[in-house]
C-alpha cells in the first residue's frame, strides 16, 4: 500500500487469489484513503492507485487490453501478488490459470513483487520455475515468522466424539476470551453446514454466495464478533486483530495450509490459540 500512496499517479496491479482476501485489502485501503478498485471483467473499470484482480482474471484478454492502455499512458508502476505461493497448488483441474500468470506477469514489463509468509526454501526453486523467473534478476528477503504469542495445541478424540468435543473447545475458548472472536476451520462444506447449525453461528464457503453477499458475512461478524465456521475460503491474509482461537476440525490438507489458517490468530500480538481436534480410528480387536 506504501508505493501505491506515495505515487497516487501510477496504478499498482494486485493479484489476489481470495475473494474474501480481495475485498479485505480493498477495505483497508479505503480506511486509509487511498484510491482503490477491484476489477469487475466486463463491468465498469477503471484506474486507480490499486486495482485488485484474481487470477482467473489477470490471464484475460480484457484485462491485457486494460494493461496496455495503462503502458501507453506511462501509467502502470508495478504488479505485485500476494500469497504468491498459491501457483504451487494449481493443477488441470484446479485453478489452472495460476500457472499461466507467470508469462503474463512478465509480458506486462514492470517490476514484479511477490509476497508470501509460507513459501520455505525448499519450494523456492518450483516457484521460479513456474512464475517463469530464471535468468531474471530476483531479490529475495526473508523474515522470521515464528508466531511466539500462539499456543498450538492437537485434542485427539473417537470419531463420535469430534463434533462435542469441538463444541466444547469453543464455549471454553469464548470464556476464556470474552470480546475475542474464534475461527473454525471444516476442510468440507458439508462438515461446516452441520458445525454452523451445532455451534449456531454464521458459516462462509467459496459459493456461498455473491461476492457482495460473502463481503457483507464477513463483515457482520468483524463487527459483532464470536464464532465463524469456514473452508479455506477464509485462509489467507485476513487481517483481523482480535482472533483468539483457531480450530482445525481434522488434521489440515497441507503444512502450509495449516500456517496460513492458524495465523490468523492474535495478529494484534497478544497471547492466543491454535487447535488441531483430530479423530482417531478406534483399534480393531
Amino acid at each position: 500500500m506504501l508505493p501505491a500512496f506515495c505515487s497516487p499517479d501510477g496504478v499498482t496491479v494486485v493479484v489476489v487469489p481470495l475473494v474474501a482476501l480481495r475485498e479485505d485489502l480493498h477495505r483497508r485501503c479505503q480506511e486509509r484513503g487511498i484510491d482503490s478498485h477491484i476489477w469487475a471483467g466486463r463491468g465498469a473499470n477503471r484506474a486507480a492507485s490499486i486495482v485488485f484482480i484474481t487470477p482467473e482474471s489477470a490471464v484475460t484478454k480484457g484485462f491485457e487490453s486494460f494493461i496496455n492502455r495503462l503502458h501507453g499512458r506511462g501509467q502502470l508502476d508495478r504488479v505485485v501478488m500476494d500469497e504468491c505461493h498459491t501457483v504451487l497448488d494449481s493443477e488441470r483441474g484446479f485453478r489452472p490459470q495460476l500457472s499461466e500468470l507467470g508469462e503474463v506477469l512478465r509480458g506486462f514489463g514492470v517490476q514484479a513483487v511477490f509476497l508470501t509468509a509460507t513459501l520455505g526454501p525448499g519450494d523456492v526453486p518450483l516457484f521460479y520455475s513456474r512464475m517463469k523467473l530464471g535468468g531474471q534478476r530476483v531479490c529475495l528477503f526473508r523474515q522470521r515468522t515464528t508466531r511466539r504469542n500462539i499456543a498450538y495445541r492437537v485434542e485427539r478424540v473417537e470419531e463420535e466424539e469430534e463434533e462435542g468435543q469441538v463444541q466444547r473447545v469453543v464455549e471454553e475458548g469464548l470464556e476464556r476470551y470474552p470480546g475475542g472472536k474464534i475461527i473454525v476451520y471444516s476442510g468440507r462444506i458439508d462438515r461446516g453446514k452441520r458445525l454452523g447449525a451445532l455451534l449456531s453461528c454464521p458459516v462462509y464457503y467459496s459459493t456461498l454466495d455473491t461476492t457482495e453477499g460473502k463481503a457483507k458475512r464477513v463483515a457482520e461478524w468483524r463487527e459483532k464478533g464470536g464464532v465463524i465456521v469456514t473452508t479455506n475460503a477464509l485462509g489467507m491474509g485476513i487481517d483481523i486483530p482480535n482472533v483468539r482461537m483457531v480450530v482445525h476440525v481434522g488434521a489440515p490438507r497441507k503444512l502450509r495450509d495449516y500456517a496460513q489458517e492458524s495465523g490468523r490468530a492474535g495478529r494484534d500480538g497478544e497471547k492466543s490459540e491454535a487447535i488441531i481436534i483430530h479423530r482417531v480410528q478406534k483399534r480393531r480387536e
